[in-house]
């Protein structure tokens, strides 16, 4: 028997070198997968790529074309089905009432009940999908075959995206370094960074188009723009110094990966950045053993010599003052002094990311880039960012974040990424005079295209009126000649934000409080470092109904997506057994919960479509496109994977299954950290329209300040209703922040004895000096003498 082919040997093979070369490589490659999805022999093949090889124009006729399918399942399957008897019904069946099992997870049993005019056919291809060999979408033939194709191009575009990102880290500094010269502290370079007519396109797409930027030395710019349009590429590209313009001696950070667990305290992987500080520190114990075990007075001289160097220059560059300020970086992003000394390798992903922020502001590079920075932070820790880069920061930022507060707290310009004209637009001041900005540029622009319109039109009409009047040809002409010199004013294209909503509430009301937590206790199970069980709530109580609009707030850590949990059952109270311990929910309450990690919830390989037919079975695809279509996923963007999608459009199919559900109560878990800002906008509009109750945890303050009226703080085991309002509770946060980054501070440890002062003394005995340098870690205080001391006048 002939040795089988895998699918691509057999495709390839079949149809033959010649017509492997004139297809496109998508086409090859959309075949070959399709091809892959079936591993048995049922005349399957014919019926998903007969049409497609029909549209290619190299089959002559219908039989060449079943051939080559036939050649393929026999070299796959080993079999000479005559595929030519397939034929496909366009007769509709009526489906049996009843239960049967559905494509996805096994064991799912789905009951329904419909008809065939949802559906215009069930072909092989389908009751294989019933079969359980694939998740069931009711496709056409053409709708299947589309859907692939659009798979297939949207995979190798994501594919060659990953690519190019990987080249672009390649060429990016990977962990952030203290870069200083001789005289300069703050970076090694102030100077302007001029970026002129550039172009970027990735995996085919052209993203920005002939562009040209100015960054300014000191000032902070945000880059805003629709999701998609390019920004995180933008920041890569100028990571990687692909621009042209960059001048070689600017020390540029991108913040894009978290910290490498380890063995390493968060404060020393902070610390570790200044290489040259590690470096002096290491070279002063030597020098200092050296001097203790050395006996030629001549060789003790030479090695007190360049102690002293070391220490003028550690005094030079602060090295006492270091940990001081990694210290109180690391406080305000939210690592007490016990966090600051664990280990790197017992935080999270979140939090690794904090290190690596709190690394790369210990750096001072000249060019701080910064993605979405708020994403894993606190609001407290956005706040005290916020704070530190408008009133500390002297270096250059070009930053990307959805975070319109932020935006307006932290920086100086605005530079807009149009996604439609794929330009870059510098506009002056925060993101409210930018968006005051740019809509008195749309007027305005509308208005002149009006009112030359209106001209244009006038002059037009006056030369067709009198085109053929002898008397007024003169004047017809020089009309002619005026119109053509008149430059058109181009209509300026707006990026409109696709709206969306959640549905109202249509049944009977459900009575007050629809949720309620009598004396709950919660408690984590006992697990490294500490191995003991880790209390989270004690004897909390609540209420929630549908007019709840409710903010949860507080640090993180302190248990806020633990009771979005308990909410919604997904944990249960550690005090559960007790008599007074009850949680209280009606029992026709619907919720939707979106969590911060909502992709989890997602299957990747599906499209948006797909995965709605499997998740929600028993409608028709049209009834499923229509609904994507409310939350702006319309065309391609439904049939092609969810892998493929960008982040803001994976929690656009999120906000699509809350919506399916018809929920009475919204759950959101830090719902905005993959929108822009226009969405977010959108989002807040749909959760006030929305006419139950709503509970978020978010770190962003206008959606709390516009969809919230209740915020309740988490922390210390409890659960209390903030009776202030939002600007109070920032003013307190920012207080709490500020005493505990004076505790860090002052939690260091000052100057003191320590090797430094051992080699002073030896010198000072043999060379006939003094030294009192030296501090308890080693490295060198600052006192007087030195490495041995000065000589006395």
């Amino acid at each position: 028997m002939a040795e089988l082919k895998s699918a691509r040997q057999a495709v390839e093979q079949a149809l033959g070198k010649k017509n492997v070369k004139a297809l496109d490589t998508p086409i090859l490659d959309y075949i070959v997968s399709t091809v892959e999805d079936y591993k048995t022999s049922d005349g399957t093949i014919y019926e998903m790529i007969g049409d497609l090889l029909s549209d290619t124009s190299l089959f002559k006729n219908e039989e060449q074309i079943t051939n080559v399918c036939k050649k393929i399942e026999s070299l796959m399957f080993g079999t000479g089905t005559d595929l030519a008897t397939v034929k496909v019904s366009s007769q509709p069946q009526k489906l049996k009432q009843g239960p049967f099992r559905m494509g996805g997870e096994e064991g799912k049993i789905q009951s329904i009940e419909a008809e065939m005019s949802l559906y215009s056919y069930m072909p092989a291809y389908e009751k294989a999908r019933r079969a359980g060999k694939t998740s069931v979408v009711f496709f056409t033939r053409e709708e299947e075959a589309q859907s692939r194709r659009i798979k297939a191009e949207a995979r190798q575009r994501v594919q060659e995206e990953r690519q190019e990102n990987e080249r672009l880290s390649g060429k990016t500094q990977q962990l952030p370094v203290f870069k200083r010269s001789a005289n300069a502290d703050y970076g090694s370079a102030r100077v302007d960074l001029h970026l002129k007519n550039f172009d970027i396109s990735v995996a085919g797409r052209e993203l920005i188009s002939s562009a040209t930027i100015t960054l300014s030395s000191g000032r902070r710019y945000g880059l805003v723009g629709r999701n998609g349009a390019g920004k995180t590429t933008l920041l890569r590209y100028i990571s990687a110094r692909e621009l042209p313009g960059i001048p070689p001696q600017i020390n540029i950070l991108h913040v894009e990966q978290e910290a490498h667990g380890d063995d390493q305290t968060v404060i020393s992987y902070v610390l570790a950045a200044d290489v040259e500080r590690e470096e002096l520190i290491k070279e002063e114990k030597q020098l200092n053993t050296s001097i203790e075990t050395e006996t030629d007075a001549e060789k003790i001289a030479e090695l007190q010599d360049r102690l002293q160097k070391v220490y003028d220059r550690m005094m030079e560059i602060d090295t006492d003052g270091a940990e001081a300020r990694a210290a109180e970086i690391l406080s305000g992003l939210g690592f007490d002094d016990v966090k600051q000394h664990r280990a790197t390798r017992e935080f999270s992903g979140g939090w690794r990311m904090r290190m690596a922020l709190s690394r790369a502001l210990f750096c001072k590079p000249d060019l701080l880039l910064l993605d979405e920075p708020t994403n894993m932070l606190d609001i407290g820790a956005v706040l005290w960012l916020s704070d530190y880069l408008a009133t500390i920061w002297e270096g250059t930022i070009l930053v990307v974040s959805h975070d319109r507060s932020f935006l307006n707290n932290v920086v100086t310009d605005i530079i807009h990424l149009e996604r439609v004209e794929k330009i870059l637009v510098p506009y002056k001041g925060d993101y409210e005079t930018f968006e005051k900005s740019r809509l008195e540029k749309l007027t305005a622009a509308a208005k002149n295209r009006e009112a030359q319109e209106k001209q244009r039109k006038h002059v037009q009409g006056f030369i067709d009126k009198f085109r053929y009047n002898a008397k007024r040809a003169s004047l017809v002409q020089s009309r002619i000649k005026a119109l053509k010199k008149m430059d058109v004013i181009p209509a300026l294209i707006d990026d409109p934000t696709s709206s969306f909503s959640f549905p109202l509430i249509t049944d009977d009301q459900l009575s007050a409080p629809i949720i309620q937590f009598i004396n709950i206790s919660f408690s984590y199970p006992a697990s490294p470092p500490s191995n003991l069980p880790l209390p989270i709530f004690e004897n909390i109580s609540l209420d929630f109904d549908l007019d709840s609009r409710v903010a949860l707030v507080g640090a993180n850590g302190q248990g806020k997506t633990t009771l979005l949990k308990l909410l919604t059952s997904q944990l249960e109270p550690t005090n559960a057994n007790s008599n007074t311990a009850k949680i209280n929910k009606n029992s026709r309450l619907r919720f939707a919960v979106f969590s911060q990690h909502h992709i989890d919830q997602l299957n990747m390989e599906l499209s948006p479509l797909e995965f709605f037919a499997d998740t929600f079975p028993g409608s028709s695809a049209q009834v499923y496109r229509a609904h994507l279509g409310k939350y702006g996923l319309t065309g391609d963007l439904a049939l092609q994977s969810i892998e493929t999608l960008s982040g803001g459009q994976k929690s656009r199919v999120a906000f699509a299954m809350m919506g399916w559900v018809k929920p009475h109560f919204l759950v959101l878990d830090e719902p905005t950290n993959h929108l822009d800002v226009e969405t977010v906008d959108v989002l807040a509009q749909a959760l006030n329209e929305f006419d139950g109750g709503v509970v978020l945890v978010s770190h962003d303050e206008r959606l709390i300040s516009l969809v919230c009226n209740e915020m309740w703080v988490v922390g210390n085991m409890g659960v209390e209703k903030w009776e202030g309002d939002f600007e109070e509770y920032k003013k307190l946060v920012m207080k709490q922040m500020r005493d505990d980054q004076r505790k860090a501070r002052e939690g260091v440890k000052k100057p003191g004895p320590g090797a430094g002062e051992k080699g002073g003394e030896k010198g000072g005995e043999k060379g006939g000096e003094k030294a009192s340098n030296g501090n308890a870690n080693g490295s060198a205080g600052r006192g007087k003498g030195g490495a041995g001391g000065k000589k006395k006048k």
